[in-house]
């Protein structure tokens, strides 16, 4: 897709936003160049000098007199440009408002968009996908997008009053014009072939250094008690300043193109300026040259800073190049995306059985399961597991539907139709040994995601999952959150936590893979004895290394070679 056709598909926006917007440039530039055509006028009135109807300016104050805009003093046309002028603000100020929100409203929605495309990713995706490119697209690489448009936005606006100016100036001294055109077409080409190139690879490079600045950042977050540890923050405050430099370094030569950019313009603008007032006296009477160039001077001192707007723009669209591609990019992975429907979901039923039959897995080309054939029965307490790397993790992965299988079926009651599993696998709770909570109060961790609590689930979730004591302790706190990464809990706490979570969910069917792993025999037994209770009314799985639970289980296996067996 073209560079333009990305940022169309990027903003997504109703057209007619942008035609209001183009409308207001129109009408906006319309009275500011009349306003700068009557100060010719306006500076005859006050020289007593009579502007001949023969010449280009002359026919503009005619037609003016003629369309009801009766000039009969000095003083009637000062209140002339000066009621055109408050129209131009009026124009002005609308359509600023409006680009503001127009680009801020884009930046809110393809925020939205991309962090619904990155939690629409499908497993296997979303591990493979860099957590320091996803916050880069959706901070640093969003941000300058909404800048992108908003310049984008302005030169638009910039070139329909440019255009107005410009027919104003061949209208009034087509000579002059022609010199004027030829400089600022000489300008565009300077700026394309020597920096557009050089500012395009900034914003490359620049890209890749914040994106490794967050990463980097990331890491020494997760390892933050290694480094105070082993006594290595020097090493990875260096790390980080070192990218931090070579950013500044670029950002500073970037911005150093803009600024040179800038005073060559103005020093461009200048000459010109003193060549016209030469062009236009040697092409002119006297009194009538000082008309024109009043208005070609004053045509000039506004266009000094639109023009330089206008180059400037061009490099940011430039500079801002690689963050279109990668957003878009990113925004392309949910056409390929196909998420599942409530609608897809059967009519809700007892779960009774689950038949797997050879099913088989393989990634990288690495073949992990083969020919499994497996049987989960209502209200089973199954333990399953197998050395390291062996496959039990991905087993779950394909129960739970993050991940496809190769080959084989799974039957839900004697039914394999997809719409069964979908609405068996929304009857499951996964519980890893890698458990999370928000930093938020207890009540809110357990009913994740819902916005009402239930009070009775809510104290029932709390009296099982054994958090009571930890629960009045809580209350008796001010600050009643649980801090960020856990940072106020222990690891028992925050497993008992993620046991009340699924415990509230109330589903049928609880899968805990190595749950316990990071528990004390004590709060392990107490968990399973939890685990025995619910039994009662739900299918568990357990799937970890400690086989001292295949003695309360009802099933044991295992895998091995690829395969589910008998575990003894």
């Amino acid at each position: 897709m073209s560079y333009l056709g990305k940022i169309f598909f990027l903003i997504n926006e109703k057209k007619l936003i942008l035609f209001s917007l183009i409308l207001l440039f129109f009408f906006s530039s319309i009275f500011e160049v009349l306003g700068i055509g009557l100060i010719g006028s306006f500076l005859a009135y006050l020289s007593n000098f009579e502007i001949s109807a023969e010449t280009n300016l002359g026919k503009i104050f005619y037609f003016l007199n003629n369309s009801g805009f009766t000039i009969s003093s000095a003083n009637s046309l000062a209140f002339l440009i000066i009621i055109i002028l408050i129209i131009r603000f009026f124009f002005q100020l609308i359509a600023n408002y409006l680009i503001l929100k127009f680009t801020n409203n884009t930046s809110k929605n393809l925020r939205k968009k991309l962090i619904e495309t990155y939690l629409s990713l499908n497993y296997l995706d979303f591990i493979n996908k860099d957590t320091a490119s996803s916050y880069n697209e959706l901070t640093t690489l969003t941000d300058q997008f909404s800048n992108l448009l908003y310049v984008g936005l302005k030169l638009v606006s910039d070139l329909i009053l440019i255009f107005f100016i410009v027919t104003m100036l061949f209208f009034i001294n087509s000579q002059v014009f022609l010199f004027l055109f030829l400089i600022f077409l000489f300008l565009i080409l300077v700026n394309k072939f020597i920096f557009s190139k050089k500012i395009s690879k900034l914003g490359l490079s620049a890209n890749s250094l914040s994106e490794q600045i967050f990463k980097n950042f990331k890491e020494g977050l997760i390892s933050f008690k290694q480094i105070k540890v082993l006594k290595k923050t020097k090493y990875f405050t260096e790390s980080i300043s070192f990218s931090l430099g070579k950013h500044a370094r670029l950002l500073t030569k970037y911005n150093f193109f803009l600024v040179l950019i800038r005073y060559f313009i103005e020093f461009l603008i200048a000459s010109i300026l003193i060549f016209s007032s030469i062009l236009i006296y040697s092409l002119n009477d006297n009194e009538y040259a000082l008309v024109v160039l009043t208005v070609f001077g004053i045509s000039a001192i506004r266009s000094l800073p639109i023009i330089t707007n206008l180059v400037n723009s061009t490099n940011t669209l430039f500079y801002s190049k690689n963050a279109i591609d990668r957003i878009y990019k990113a925004l392309e992975l949910k056409k390929k995306i196909v998420i599942k429907k409530e609608k897809d979901l059967v009519t809700p039923f007892n779960f009774e059985s689950l038949e797997i039959k050879n099913l088989s897995f393989s990634y990288n080309n690495i073949k992990i399961l083969e020919d499994i054939n497996f049987q989960i029965n209502s209200k089973d307490f199954i333990f399953l597991t197998g050395a390291s790397g062996s496959g039990k993790t991905t087993f779950l992965d394909i129960l739970c539907g993050l991940i496809p299988a190769d080959s084989g079926s799974i039957i839900i009651n004697n039914d394999n139709s997809e719409n069964m599993l979908n609405t068996f696998r929304n009857k499951i709770y996964y519980l890893s040994q890698n458990n999370f909570v928000l930093d938020d109060t207890l009540e809110r961790n357990i009913a994740f995601a819902n916005k009402e609590i239930d009070k009775n689930k809510l104290d029932l979730a709390i009296k099982l999952s054994g958090l009571e004591n930890f629960n009045l302790k809580l209350k008796d706190q001010f600050n009643r959150n649980l801090g960020e990464n856990a940072s106020k809990i222990s690891g028992g706490e925050l497993q008992r936590i993620a046991l009340a979570r699924a415990l509230y969910a109330d589903k049928d069917i609880l899968i805990l893979d190595e749950f316990t792993s990071s528990l004390d025999k004590k709060n392990e037994k107490k968990i399973f004895e939890t685990m025995l209770k619910l039994n009662k009314t739900k299918t568990i799985l357990v799937v970890s290394h400690n086989t001292e639970i295949s003695k309360i289980a009802k099933k044991s296996f295992k895998i091995e070679n690829r395969k589910i067996i008998n575990f003894s």
